[in-house]
């Protein structure tokens, strides 16, 4: 798979590593596990049976059905991660091997593309960008996504460059392992795949590409039509809501919602703030086109077209699902457009790299001088990229304090009364709850969990017949309250006559509440 490695790029690339390790490894557990973390904790622990305080369904197929919208092969990886271990460190230091897998991906592919130093300032590079070292952090499905997808544009570009029915059935099965993690993943694999076609399509060789498409429709047969029935279709059924999206561009101009949009995506993949860096990332974007095109004409090379080709094609095909409200809410520039990252980061580097071969090909005055000065100009510019990268990443920053929740309510020997925990922390209040040396089982018994979300759906007083229902119409006159944040809820025990004492209060609240 790659070349004979030599000392000094054996040095380089194990240093990078080891720097990306680092930084995998920073701060890991330092927030705590939040909602969607413990979920994807308990699913893949429990593939049967209902889970006290978490679901009261009994299965995973079930749960993904009917309280999930992601493809199933996740947790069933985790599942065997977690038979190793519970910790917090070691549920999340998953993601730190996805991501380090991820690397060996991007190293692979950036040097069958350009040269190994170009490779390894990639890897260097991606260990400072904010979003890769959030989600290679966050235990979700999206750091395995971001795995496939490195070694997915290496296979991409190993079969474009040796277009052979092994090599499509690399990628196609990379494809279908994308498919079976993330949905969102087919519009990365979509206009890598067809870019593959036309390549044998143009080579004018019917039974190469009538056996690519053959390829194509079988898998898509046997690996996706059952995904398509047996879950994708019900998880839409169920999980849909009413969708009162209007389609409106800014400055009631296409062409300027276009750009500003690819923009805002831009700079919330790199540095997460999606307005802070509008005007540099104008301008990078602008010499990016142009010397891509310059490459792309004065250069010849079909694969760099064909890639870029598809990654515009991919940019416009999000971008029309996106502002029609079909995808990711209608917004742009968040966890869907995650799995743009590793496609525009090495379309980036490949530019770059292009535009400075191509620089080389010019016959000019003081041409060595002007690439010594471009040069250095963007290791400068990588420099202080990847200073401000580990600024942001040192910002510490927490979605949920369950786990001080937690650790409060067993110092006041919060099992002592009963314990009301609302839909949003039940997982959370449950695992740290249960993995907690103080724990005892019937510590459970005395504490009531919400299993479905209530808050947006139910006012005061429909709250109150809800919780009051919970207690068989008879509510204890003092508890405990793990929410996180005031709603209908709290509001309709006010109204009852109820004291809420705060306890804790981030962005989880504990509250002591009687009368």
């Amino acid at each position: 798979m790659l070349k004979r490695f030599h000392r000094k790029e054996y040095i380089c690339l194990i240093a990078v590593l080891f720097v990306f390790l680092l930084m995998s490894l920073y701060k890991l557990t330092e927030a705590p596990l939040w909602y969607d973390e413990i979920v994807e904790f308990y699913y893949s622990k429990y593939l049967t049976g209902p889970i006290q305080g978490v679901s009261v369904y009994n299965s995973l197929y079930e749960r993904l059905q009917f309280n999930s919208f992601q493809p199933p092969l996740y947790n069933l990886i985790m599942y065997v991660w977690l038979l190793f271990g519970e910790s917090e460190w070691w549920f999340r230091f998953s993601g730190v091997v996805f991501g380090f897998i991820g690397m060996l991906g991007l190293y692979a592919c950036m040097k069958m593309i350009t040269n190994w130093k170009t490779a390894v300032l990639a890897v260097f590079v991606s260990s400072f960008i904010y979003e890769l070292m959030y989600y290679v952090k966050e235990a979700a499905e999206y750091n395995f996504m971001l795995m496939l997808l490195y070694w997915l544009l290496y296979f991409y570009f190993r079969t474009l460059r040796d277009l052979t029915l092994k090599n499509v059935g690399l990628f196609t099965g990379i494809s279908v392992l994308l498919l079976y993690t993330q949905y969102g993943a087919v519009l990365a694999i979509l206009p890598l795949a067809v870019c593959l076609f036309i390549k044998a399509f143009r080579q004018k060789n019917k039974q190469l590409y009538g056996k690519i498409a053959l390829i194509y429709v079988v898998t898509g047969a046997v690996a996706g039509l059952p995904l398509f029935f047996f879950l994708f279709r019900i998880q839409l059924q169920w999980n849909q809501s009413v969708n009162y999206y209007t389609v409106a561009f800014e400055k009631n101009n296409v062409i300027y919602d276009f750009f500003m949009m690819l923009l805002t995506t831009a700079q919330w993949l790199f540095t997460e703030s999606k307005t802070r860096f509008t005007v540099l990332f104008a301008v990078a974007l602008l010499l990016c086109v142009i010397f891509a095109v310059l490459c792309m004409i004065k250069r010849k090379k079909q694969e760099f077209t064909y890639f870029l080709l598809s990654c515009a094609a991919g940019w416009i095909i999000y971008y029309i699902i996106v502002r029609s409200g079909l995808y990711a809410y209608g917004d742009f520039g968040n966890r869907y457009s995650l799995y743009l990252l590793p496609v525009w980061f090495v379309a980036v580097f490949y530019v770059v790299y292009e535009a400075l071969q191509l620089i080389a090909s010019w016959e000019i005055p003081y041409k060595k001088a002007a690439l010594i000065a471009a040069r250095c100009l963007l290791l400068l510019t990588a420099a202080g990229y990847c200073v401000y990268g580990f600024y942001r990443i040192d910002l510490h920053w927490a979605k949920s304090n369950t786990r001080s929740v937690v650790d409060l309510w067993y110092e006041e020997k919060g099992y002592d009364m009963p314990t009301y925990v609302i839909f949003g922390e039940a997982p959370s209040f449950t695992y740290y709850l249960t993995h907690d040396d103080r724990f005892k089982q019937e510590y459970m018994d005395n504490i009531t969990f919400e299993y479905e979300n209530k808050e947006t759906k139910l006012n005061a007083e429909e709250y109150w017949d809800y919780f009051a229902d919970k207690y068989q119409g008879q509510p204890p006159k003092e508890f405990y309250l793990s929410i996180g944040h005031d709603n209908s809820l709290t509001e309709s025990l006010e109204q009852n006559g109820y004291t809420l004492e705060t306890e804790y209060v981030t962005n989880t609240i504990l509250y002591h509440v009687y009368q």
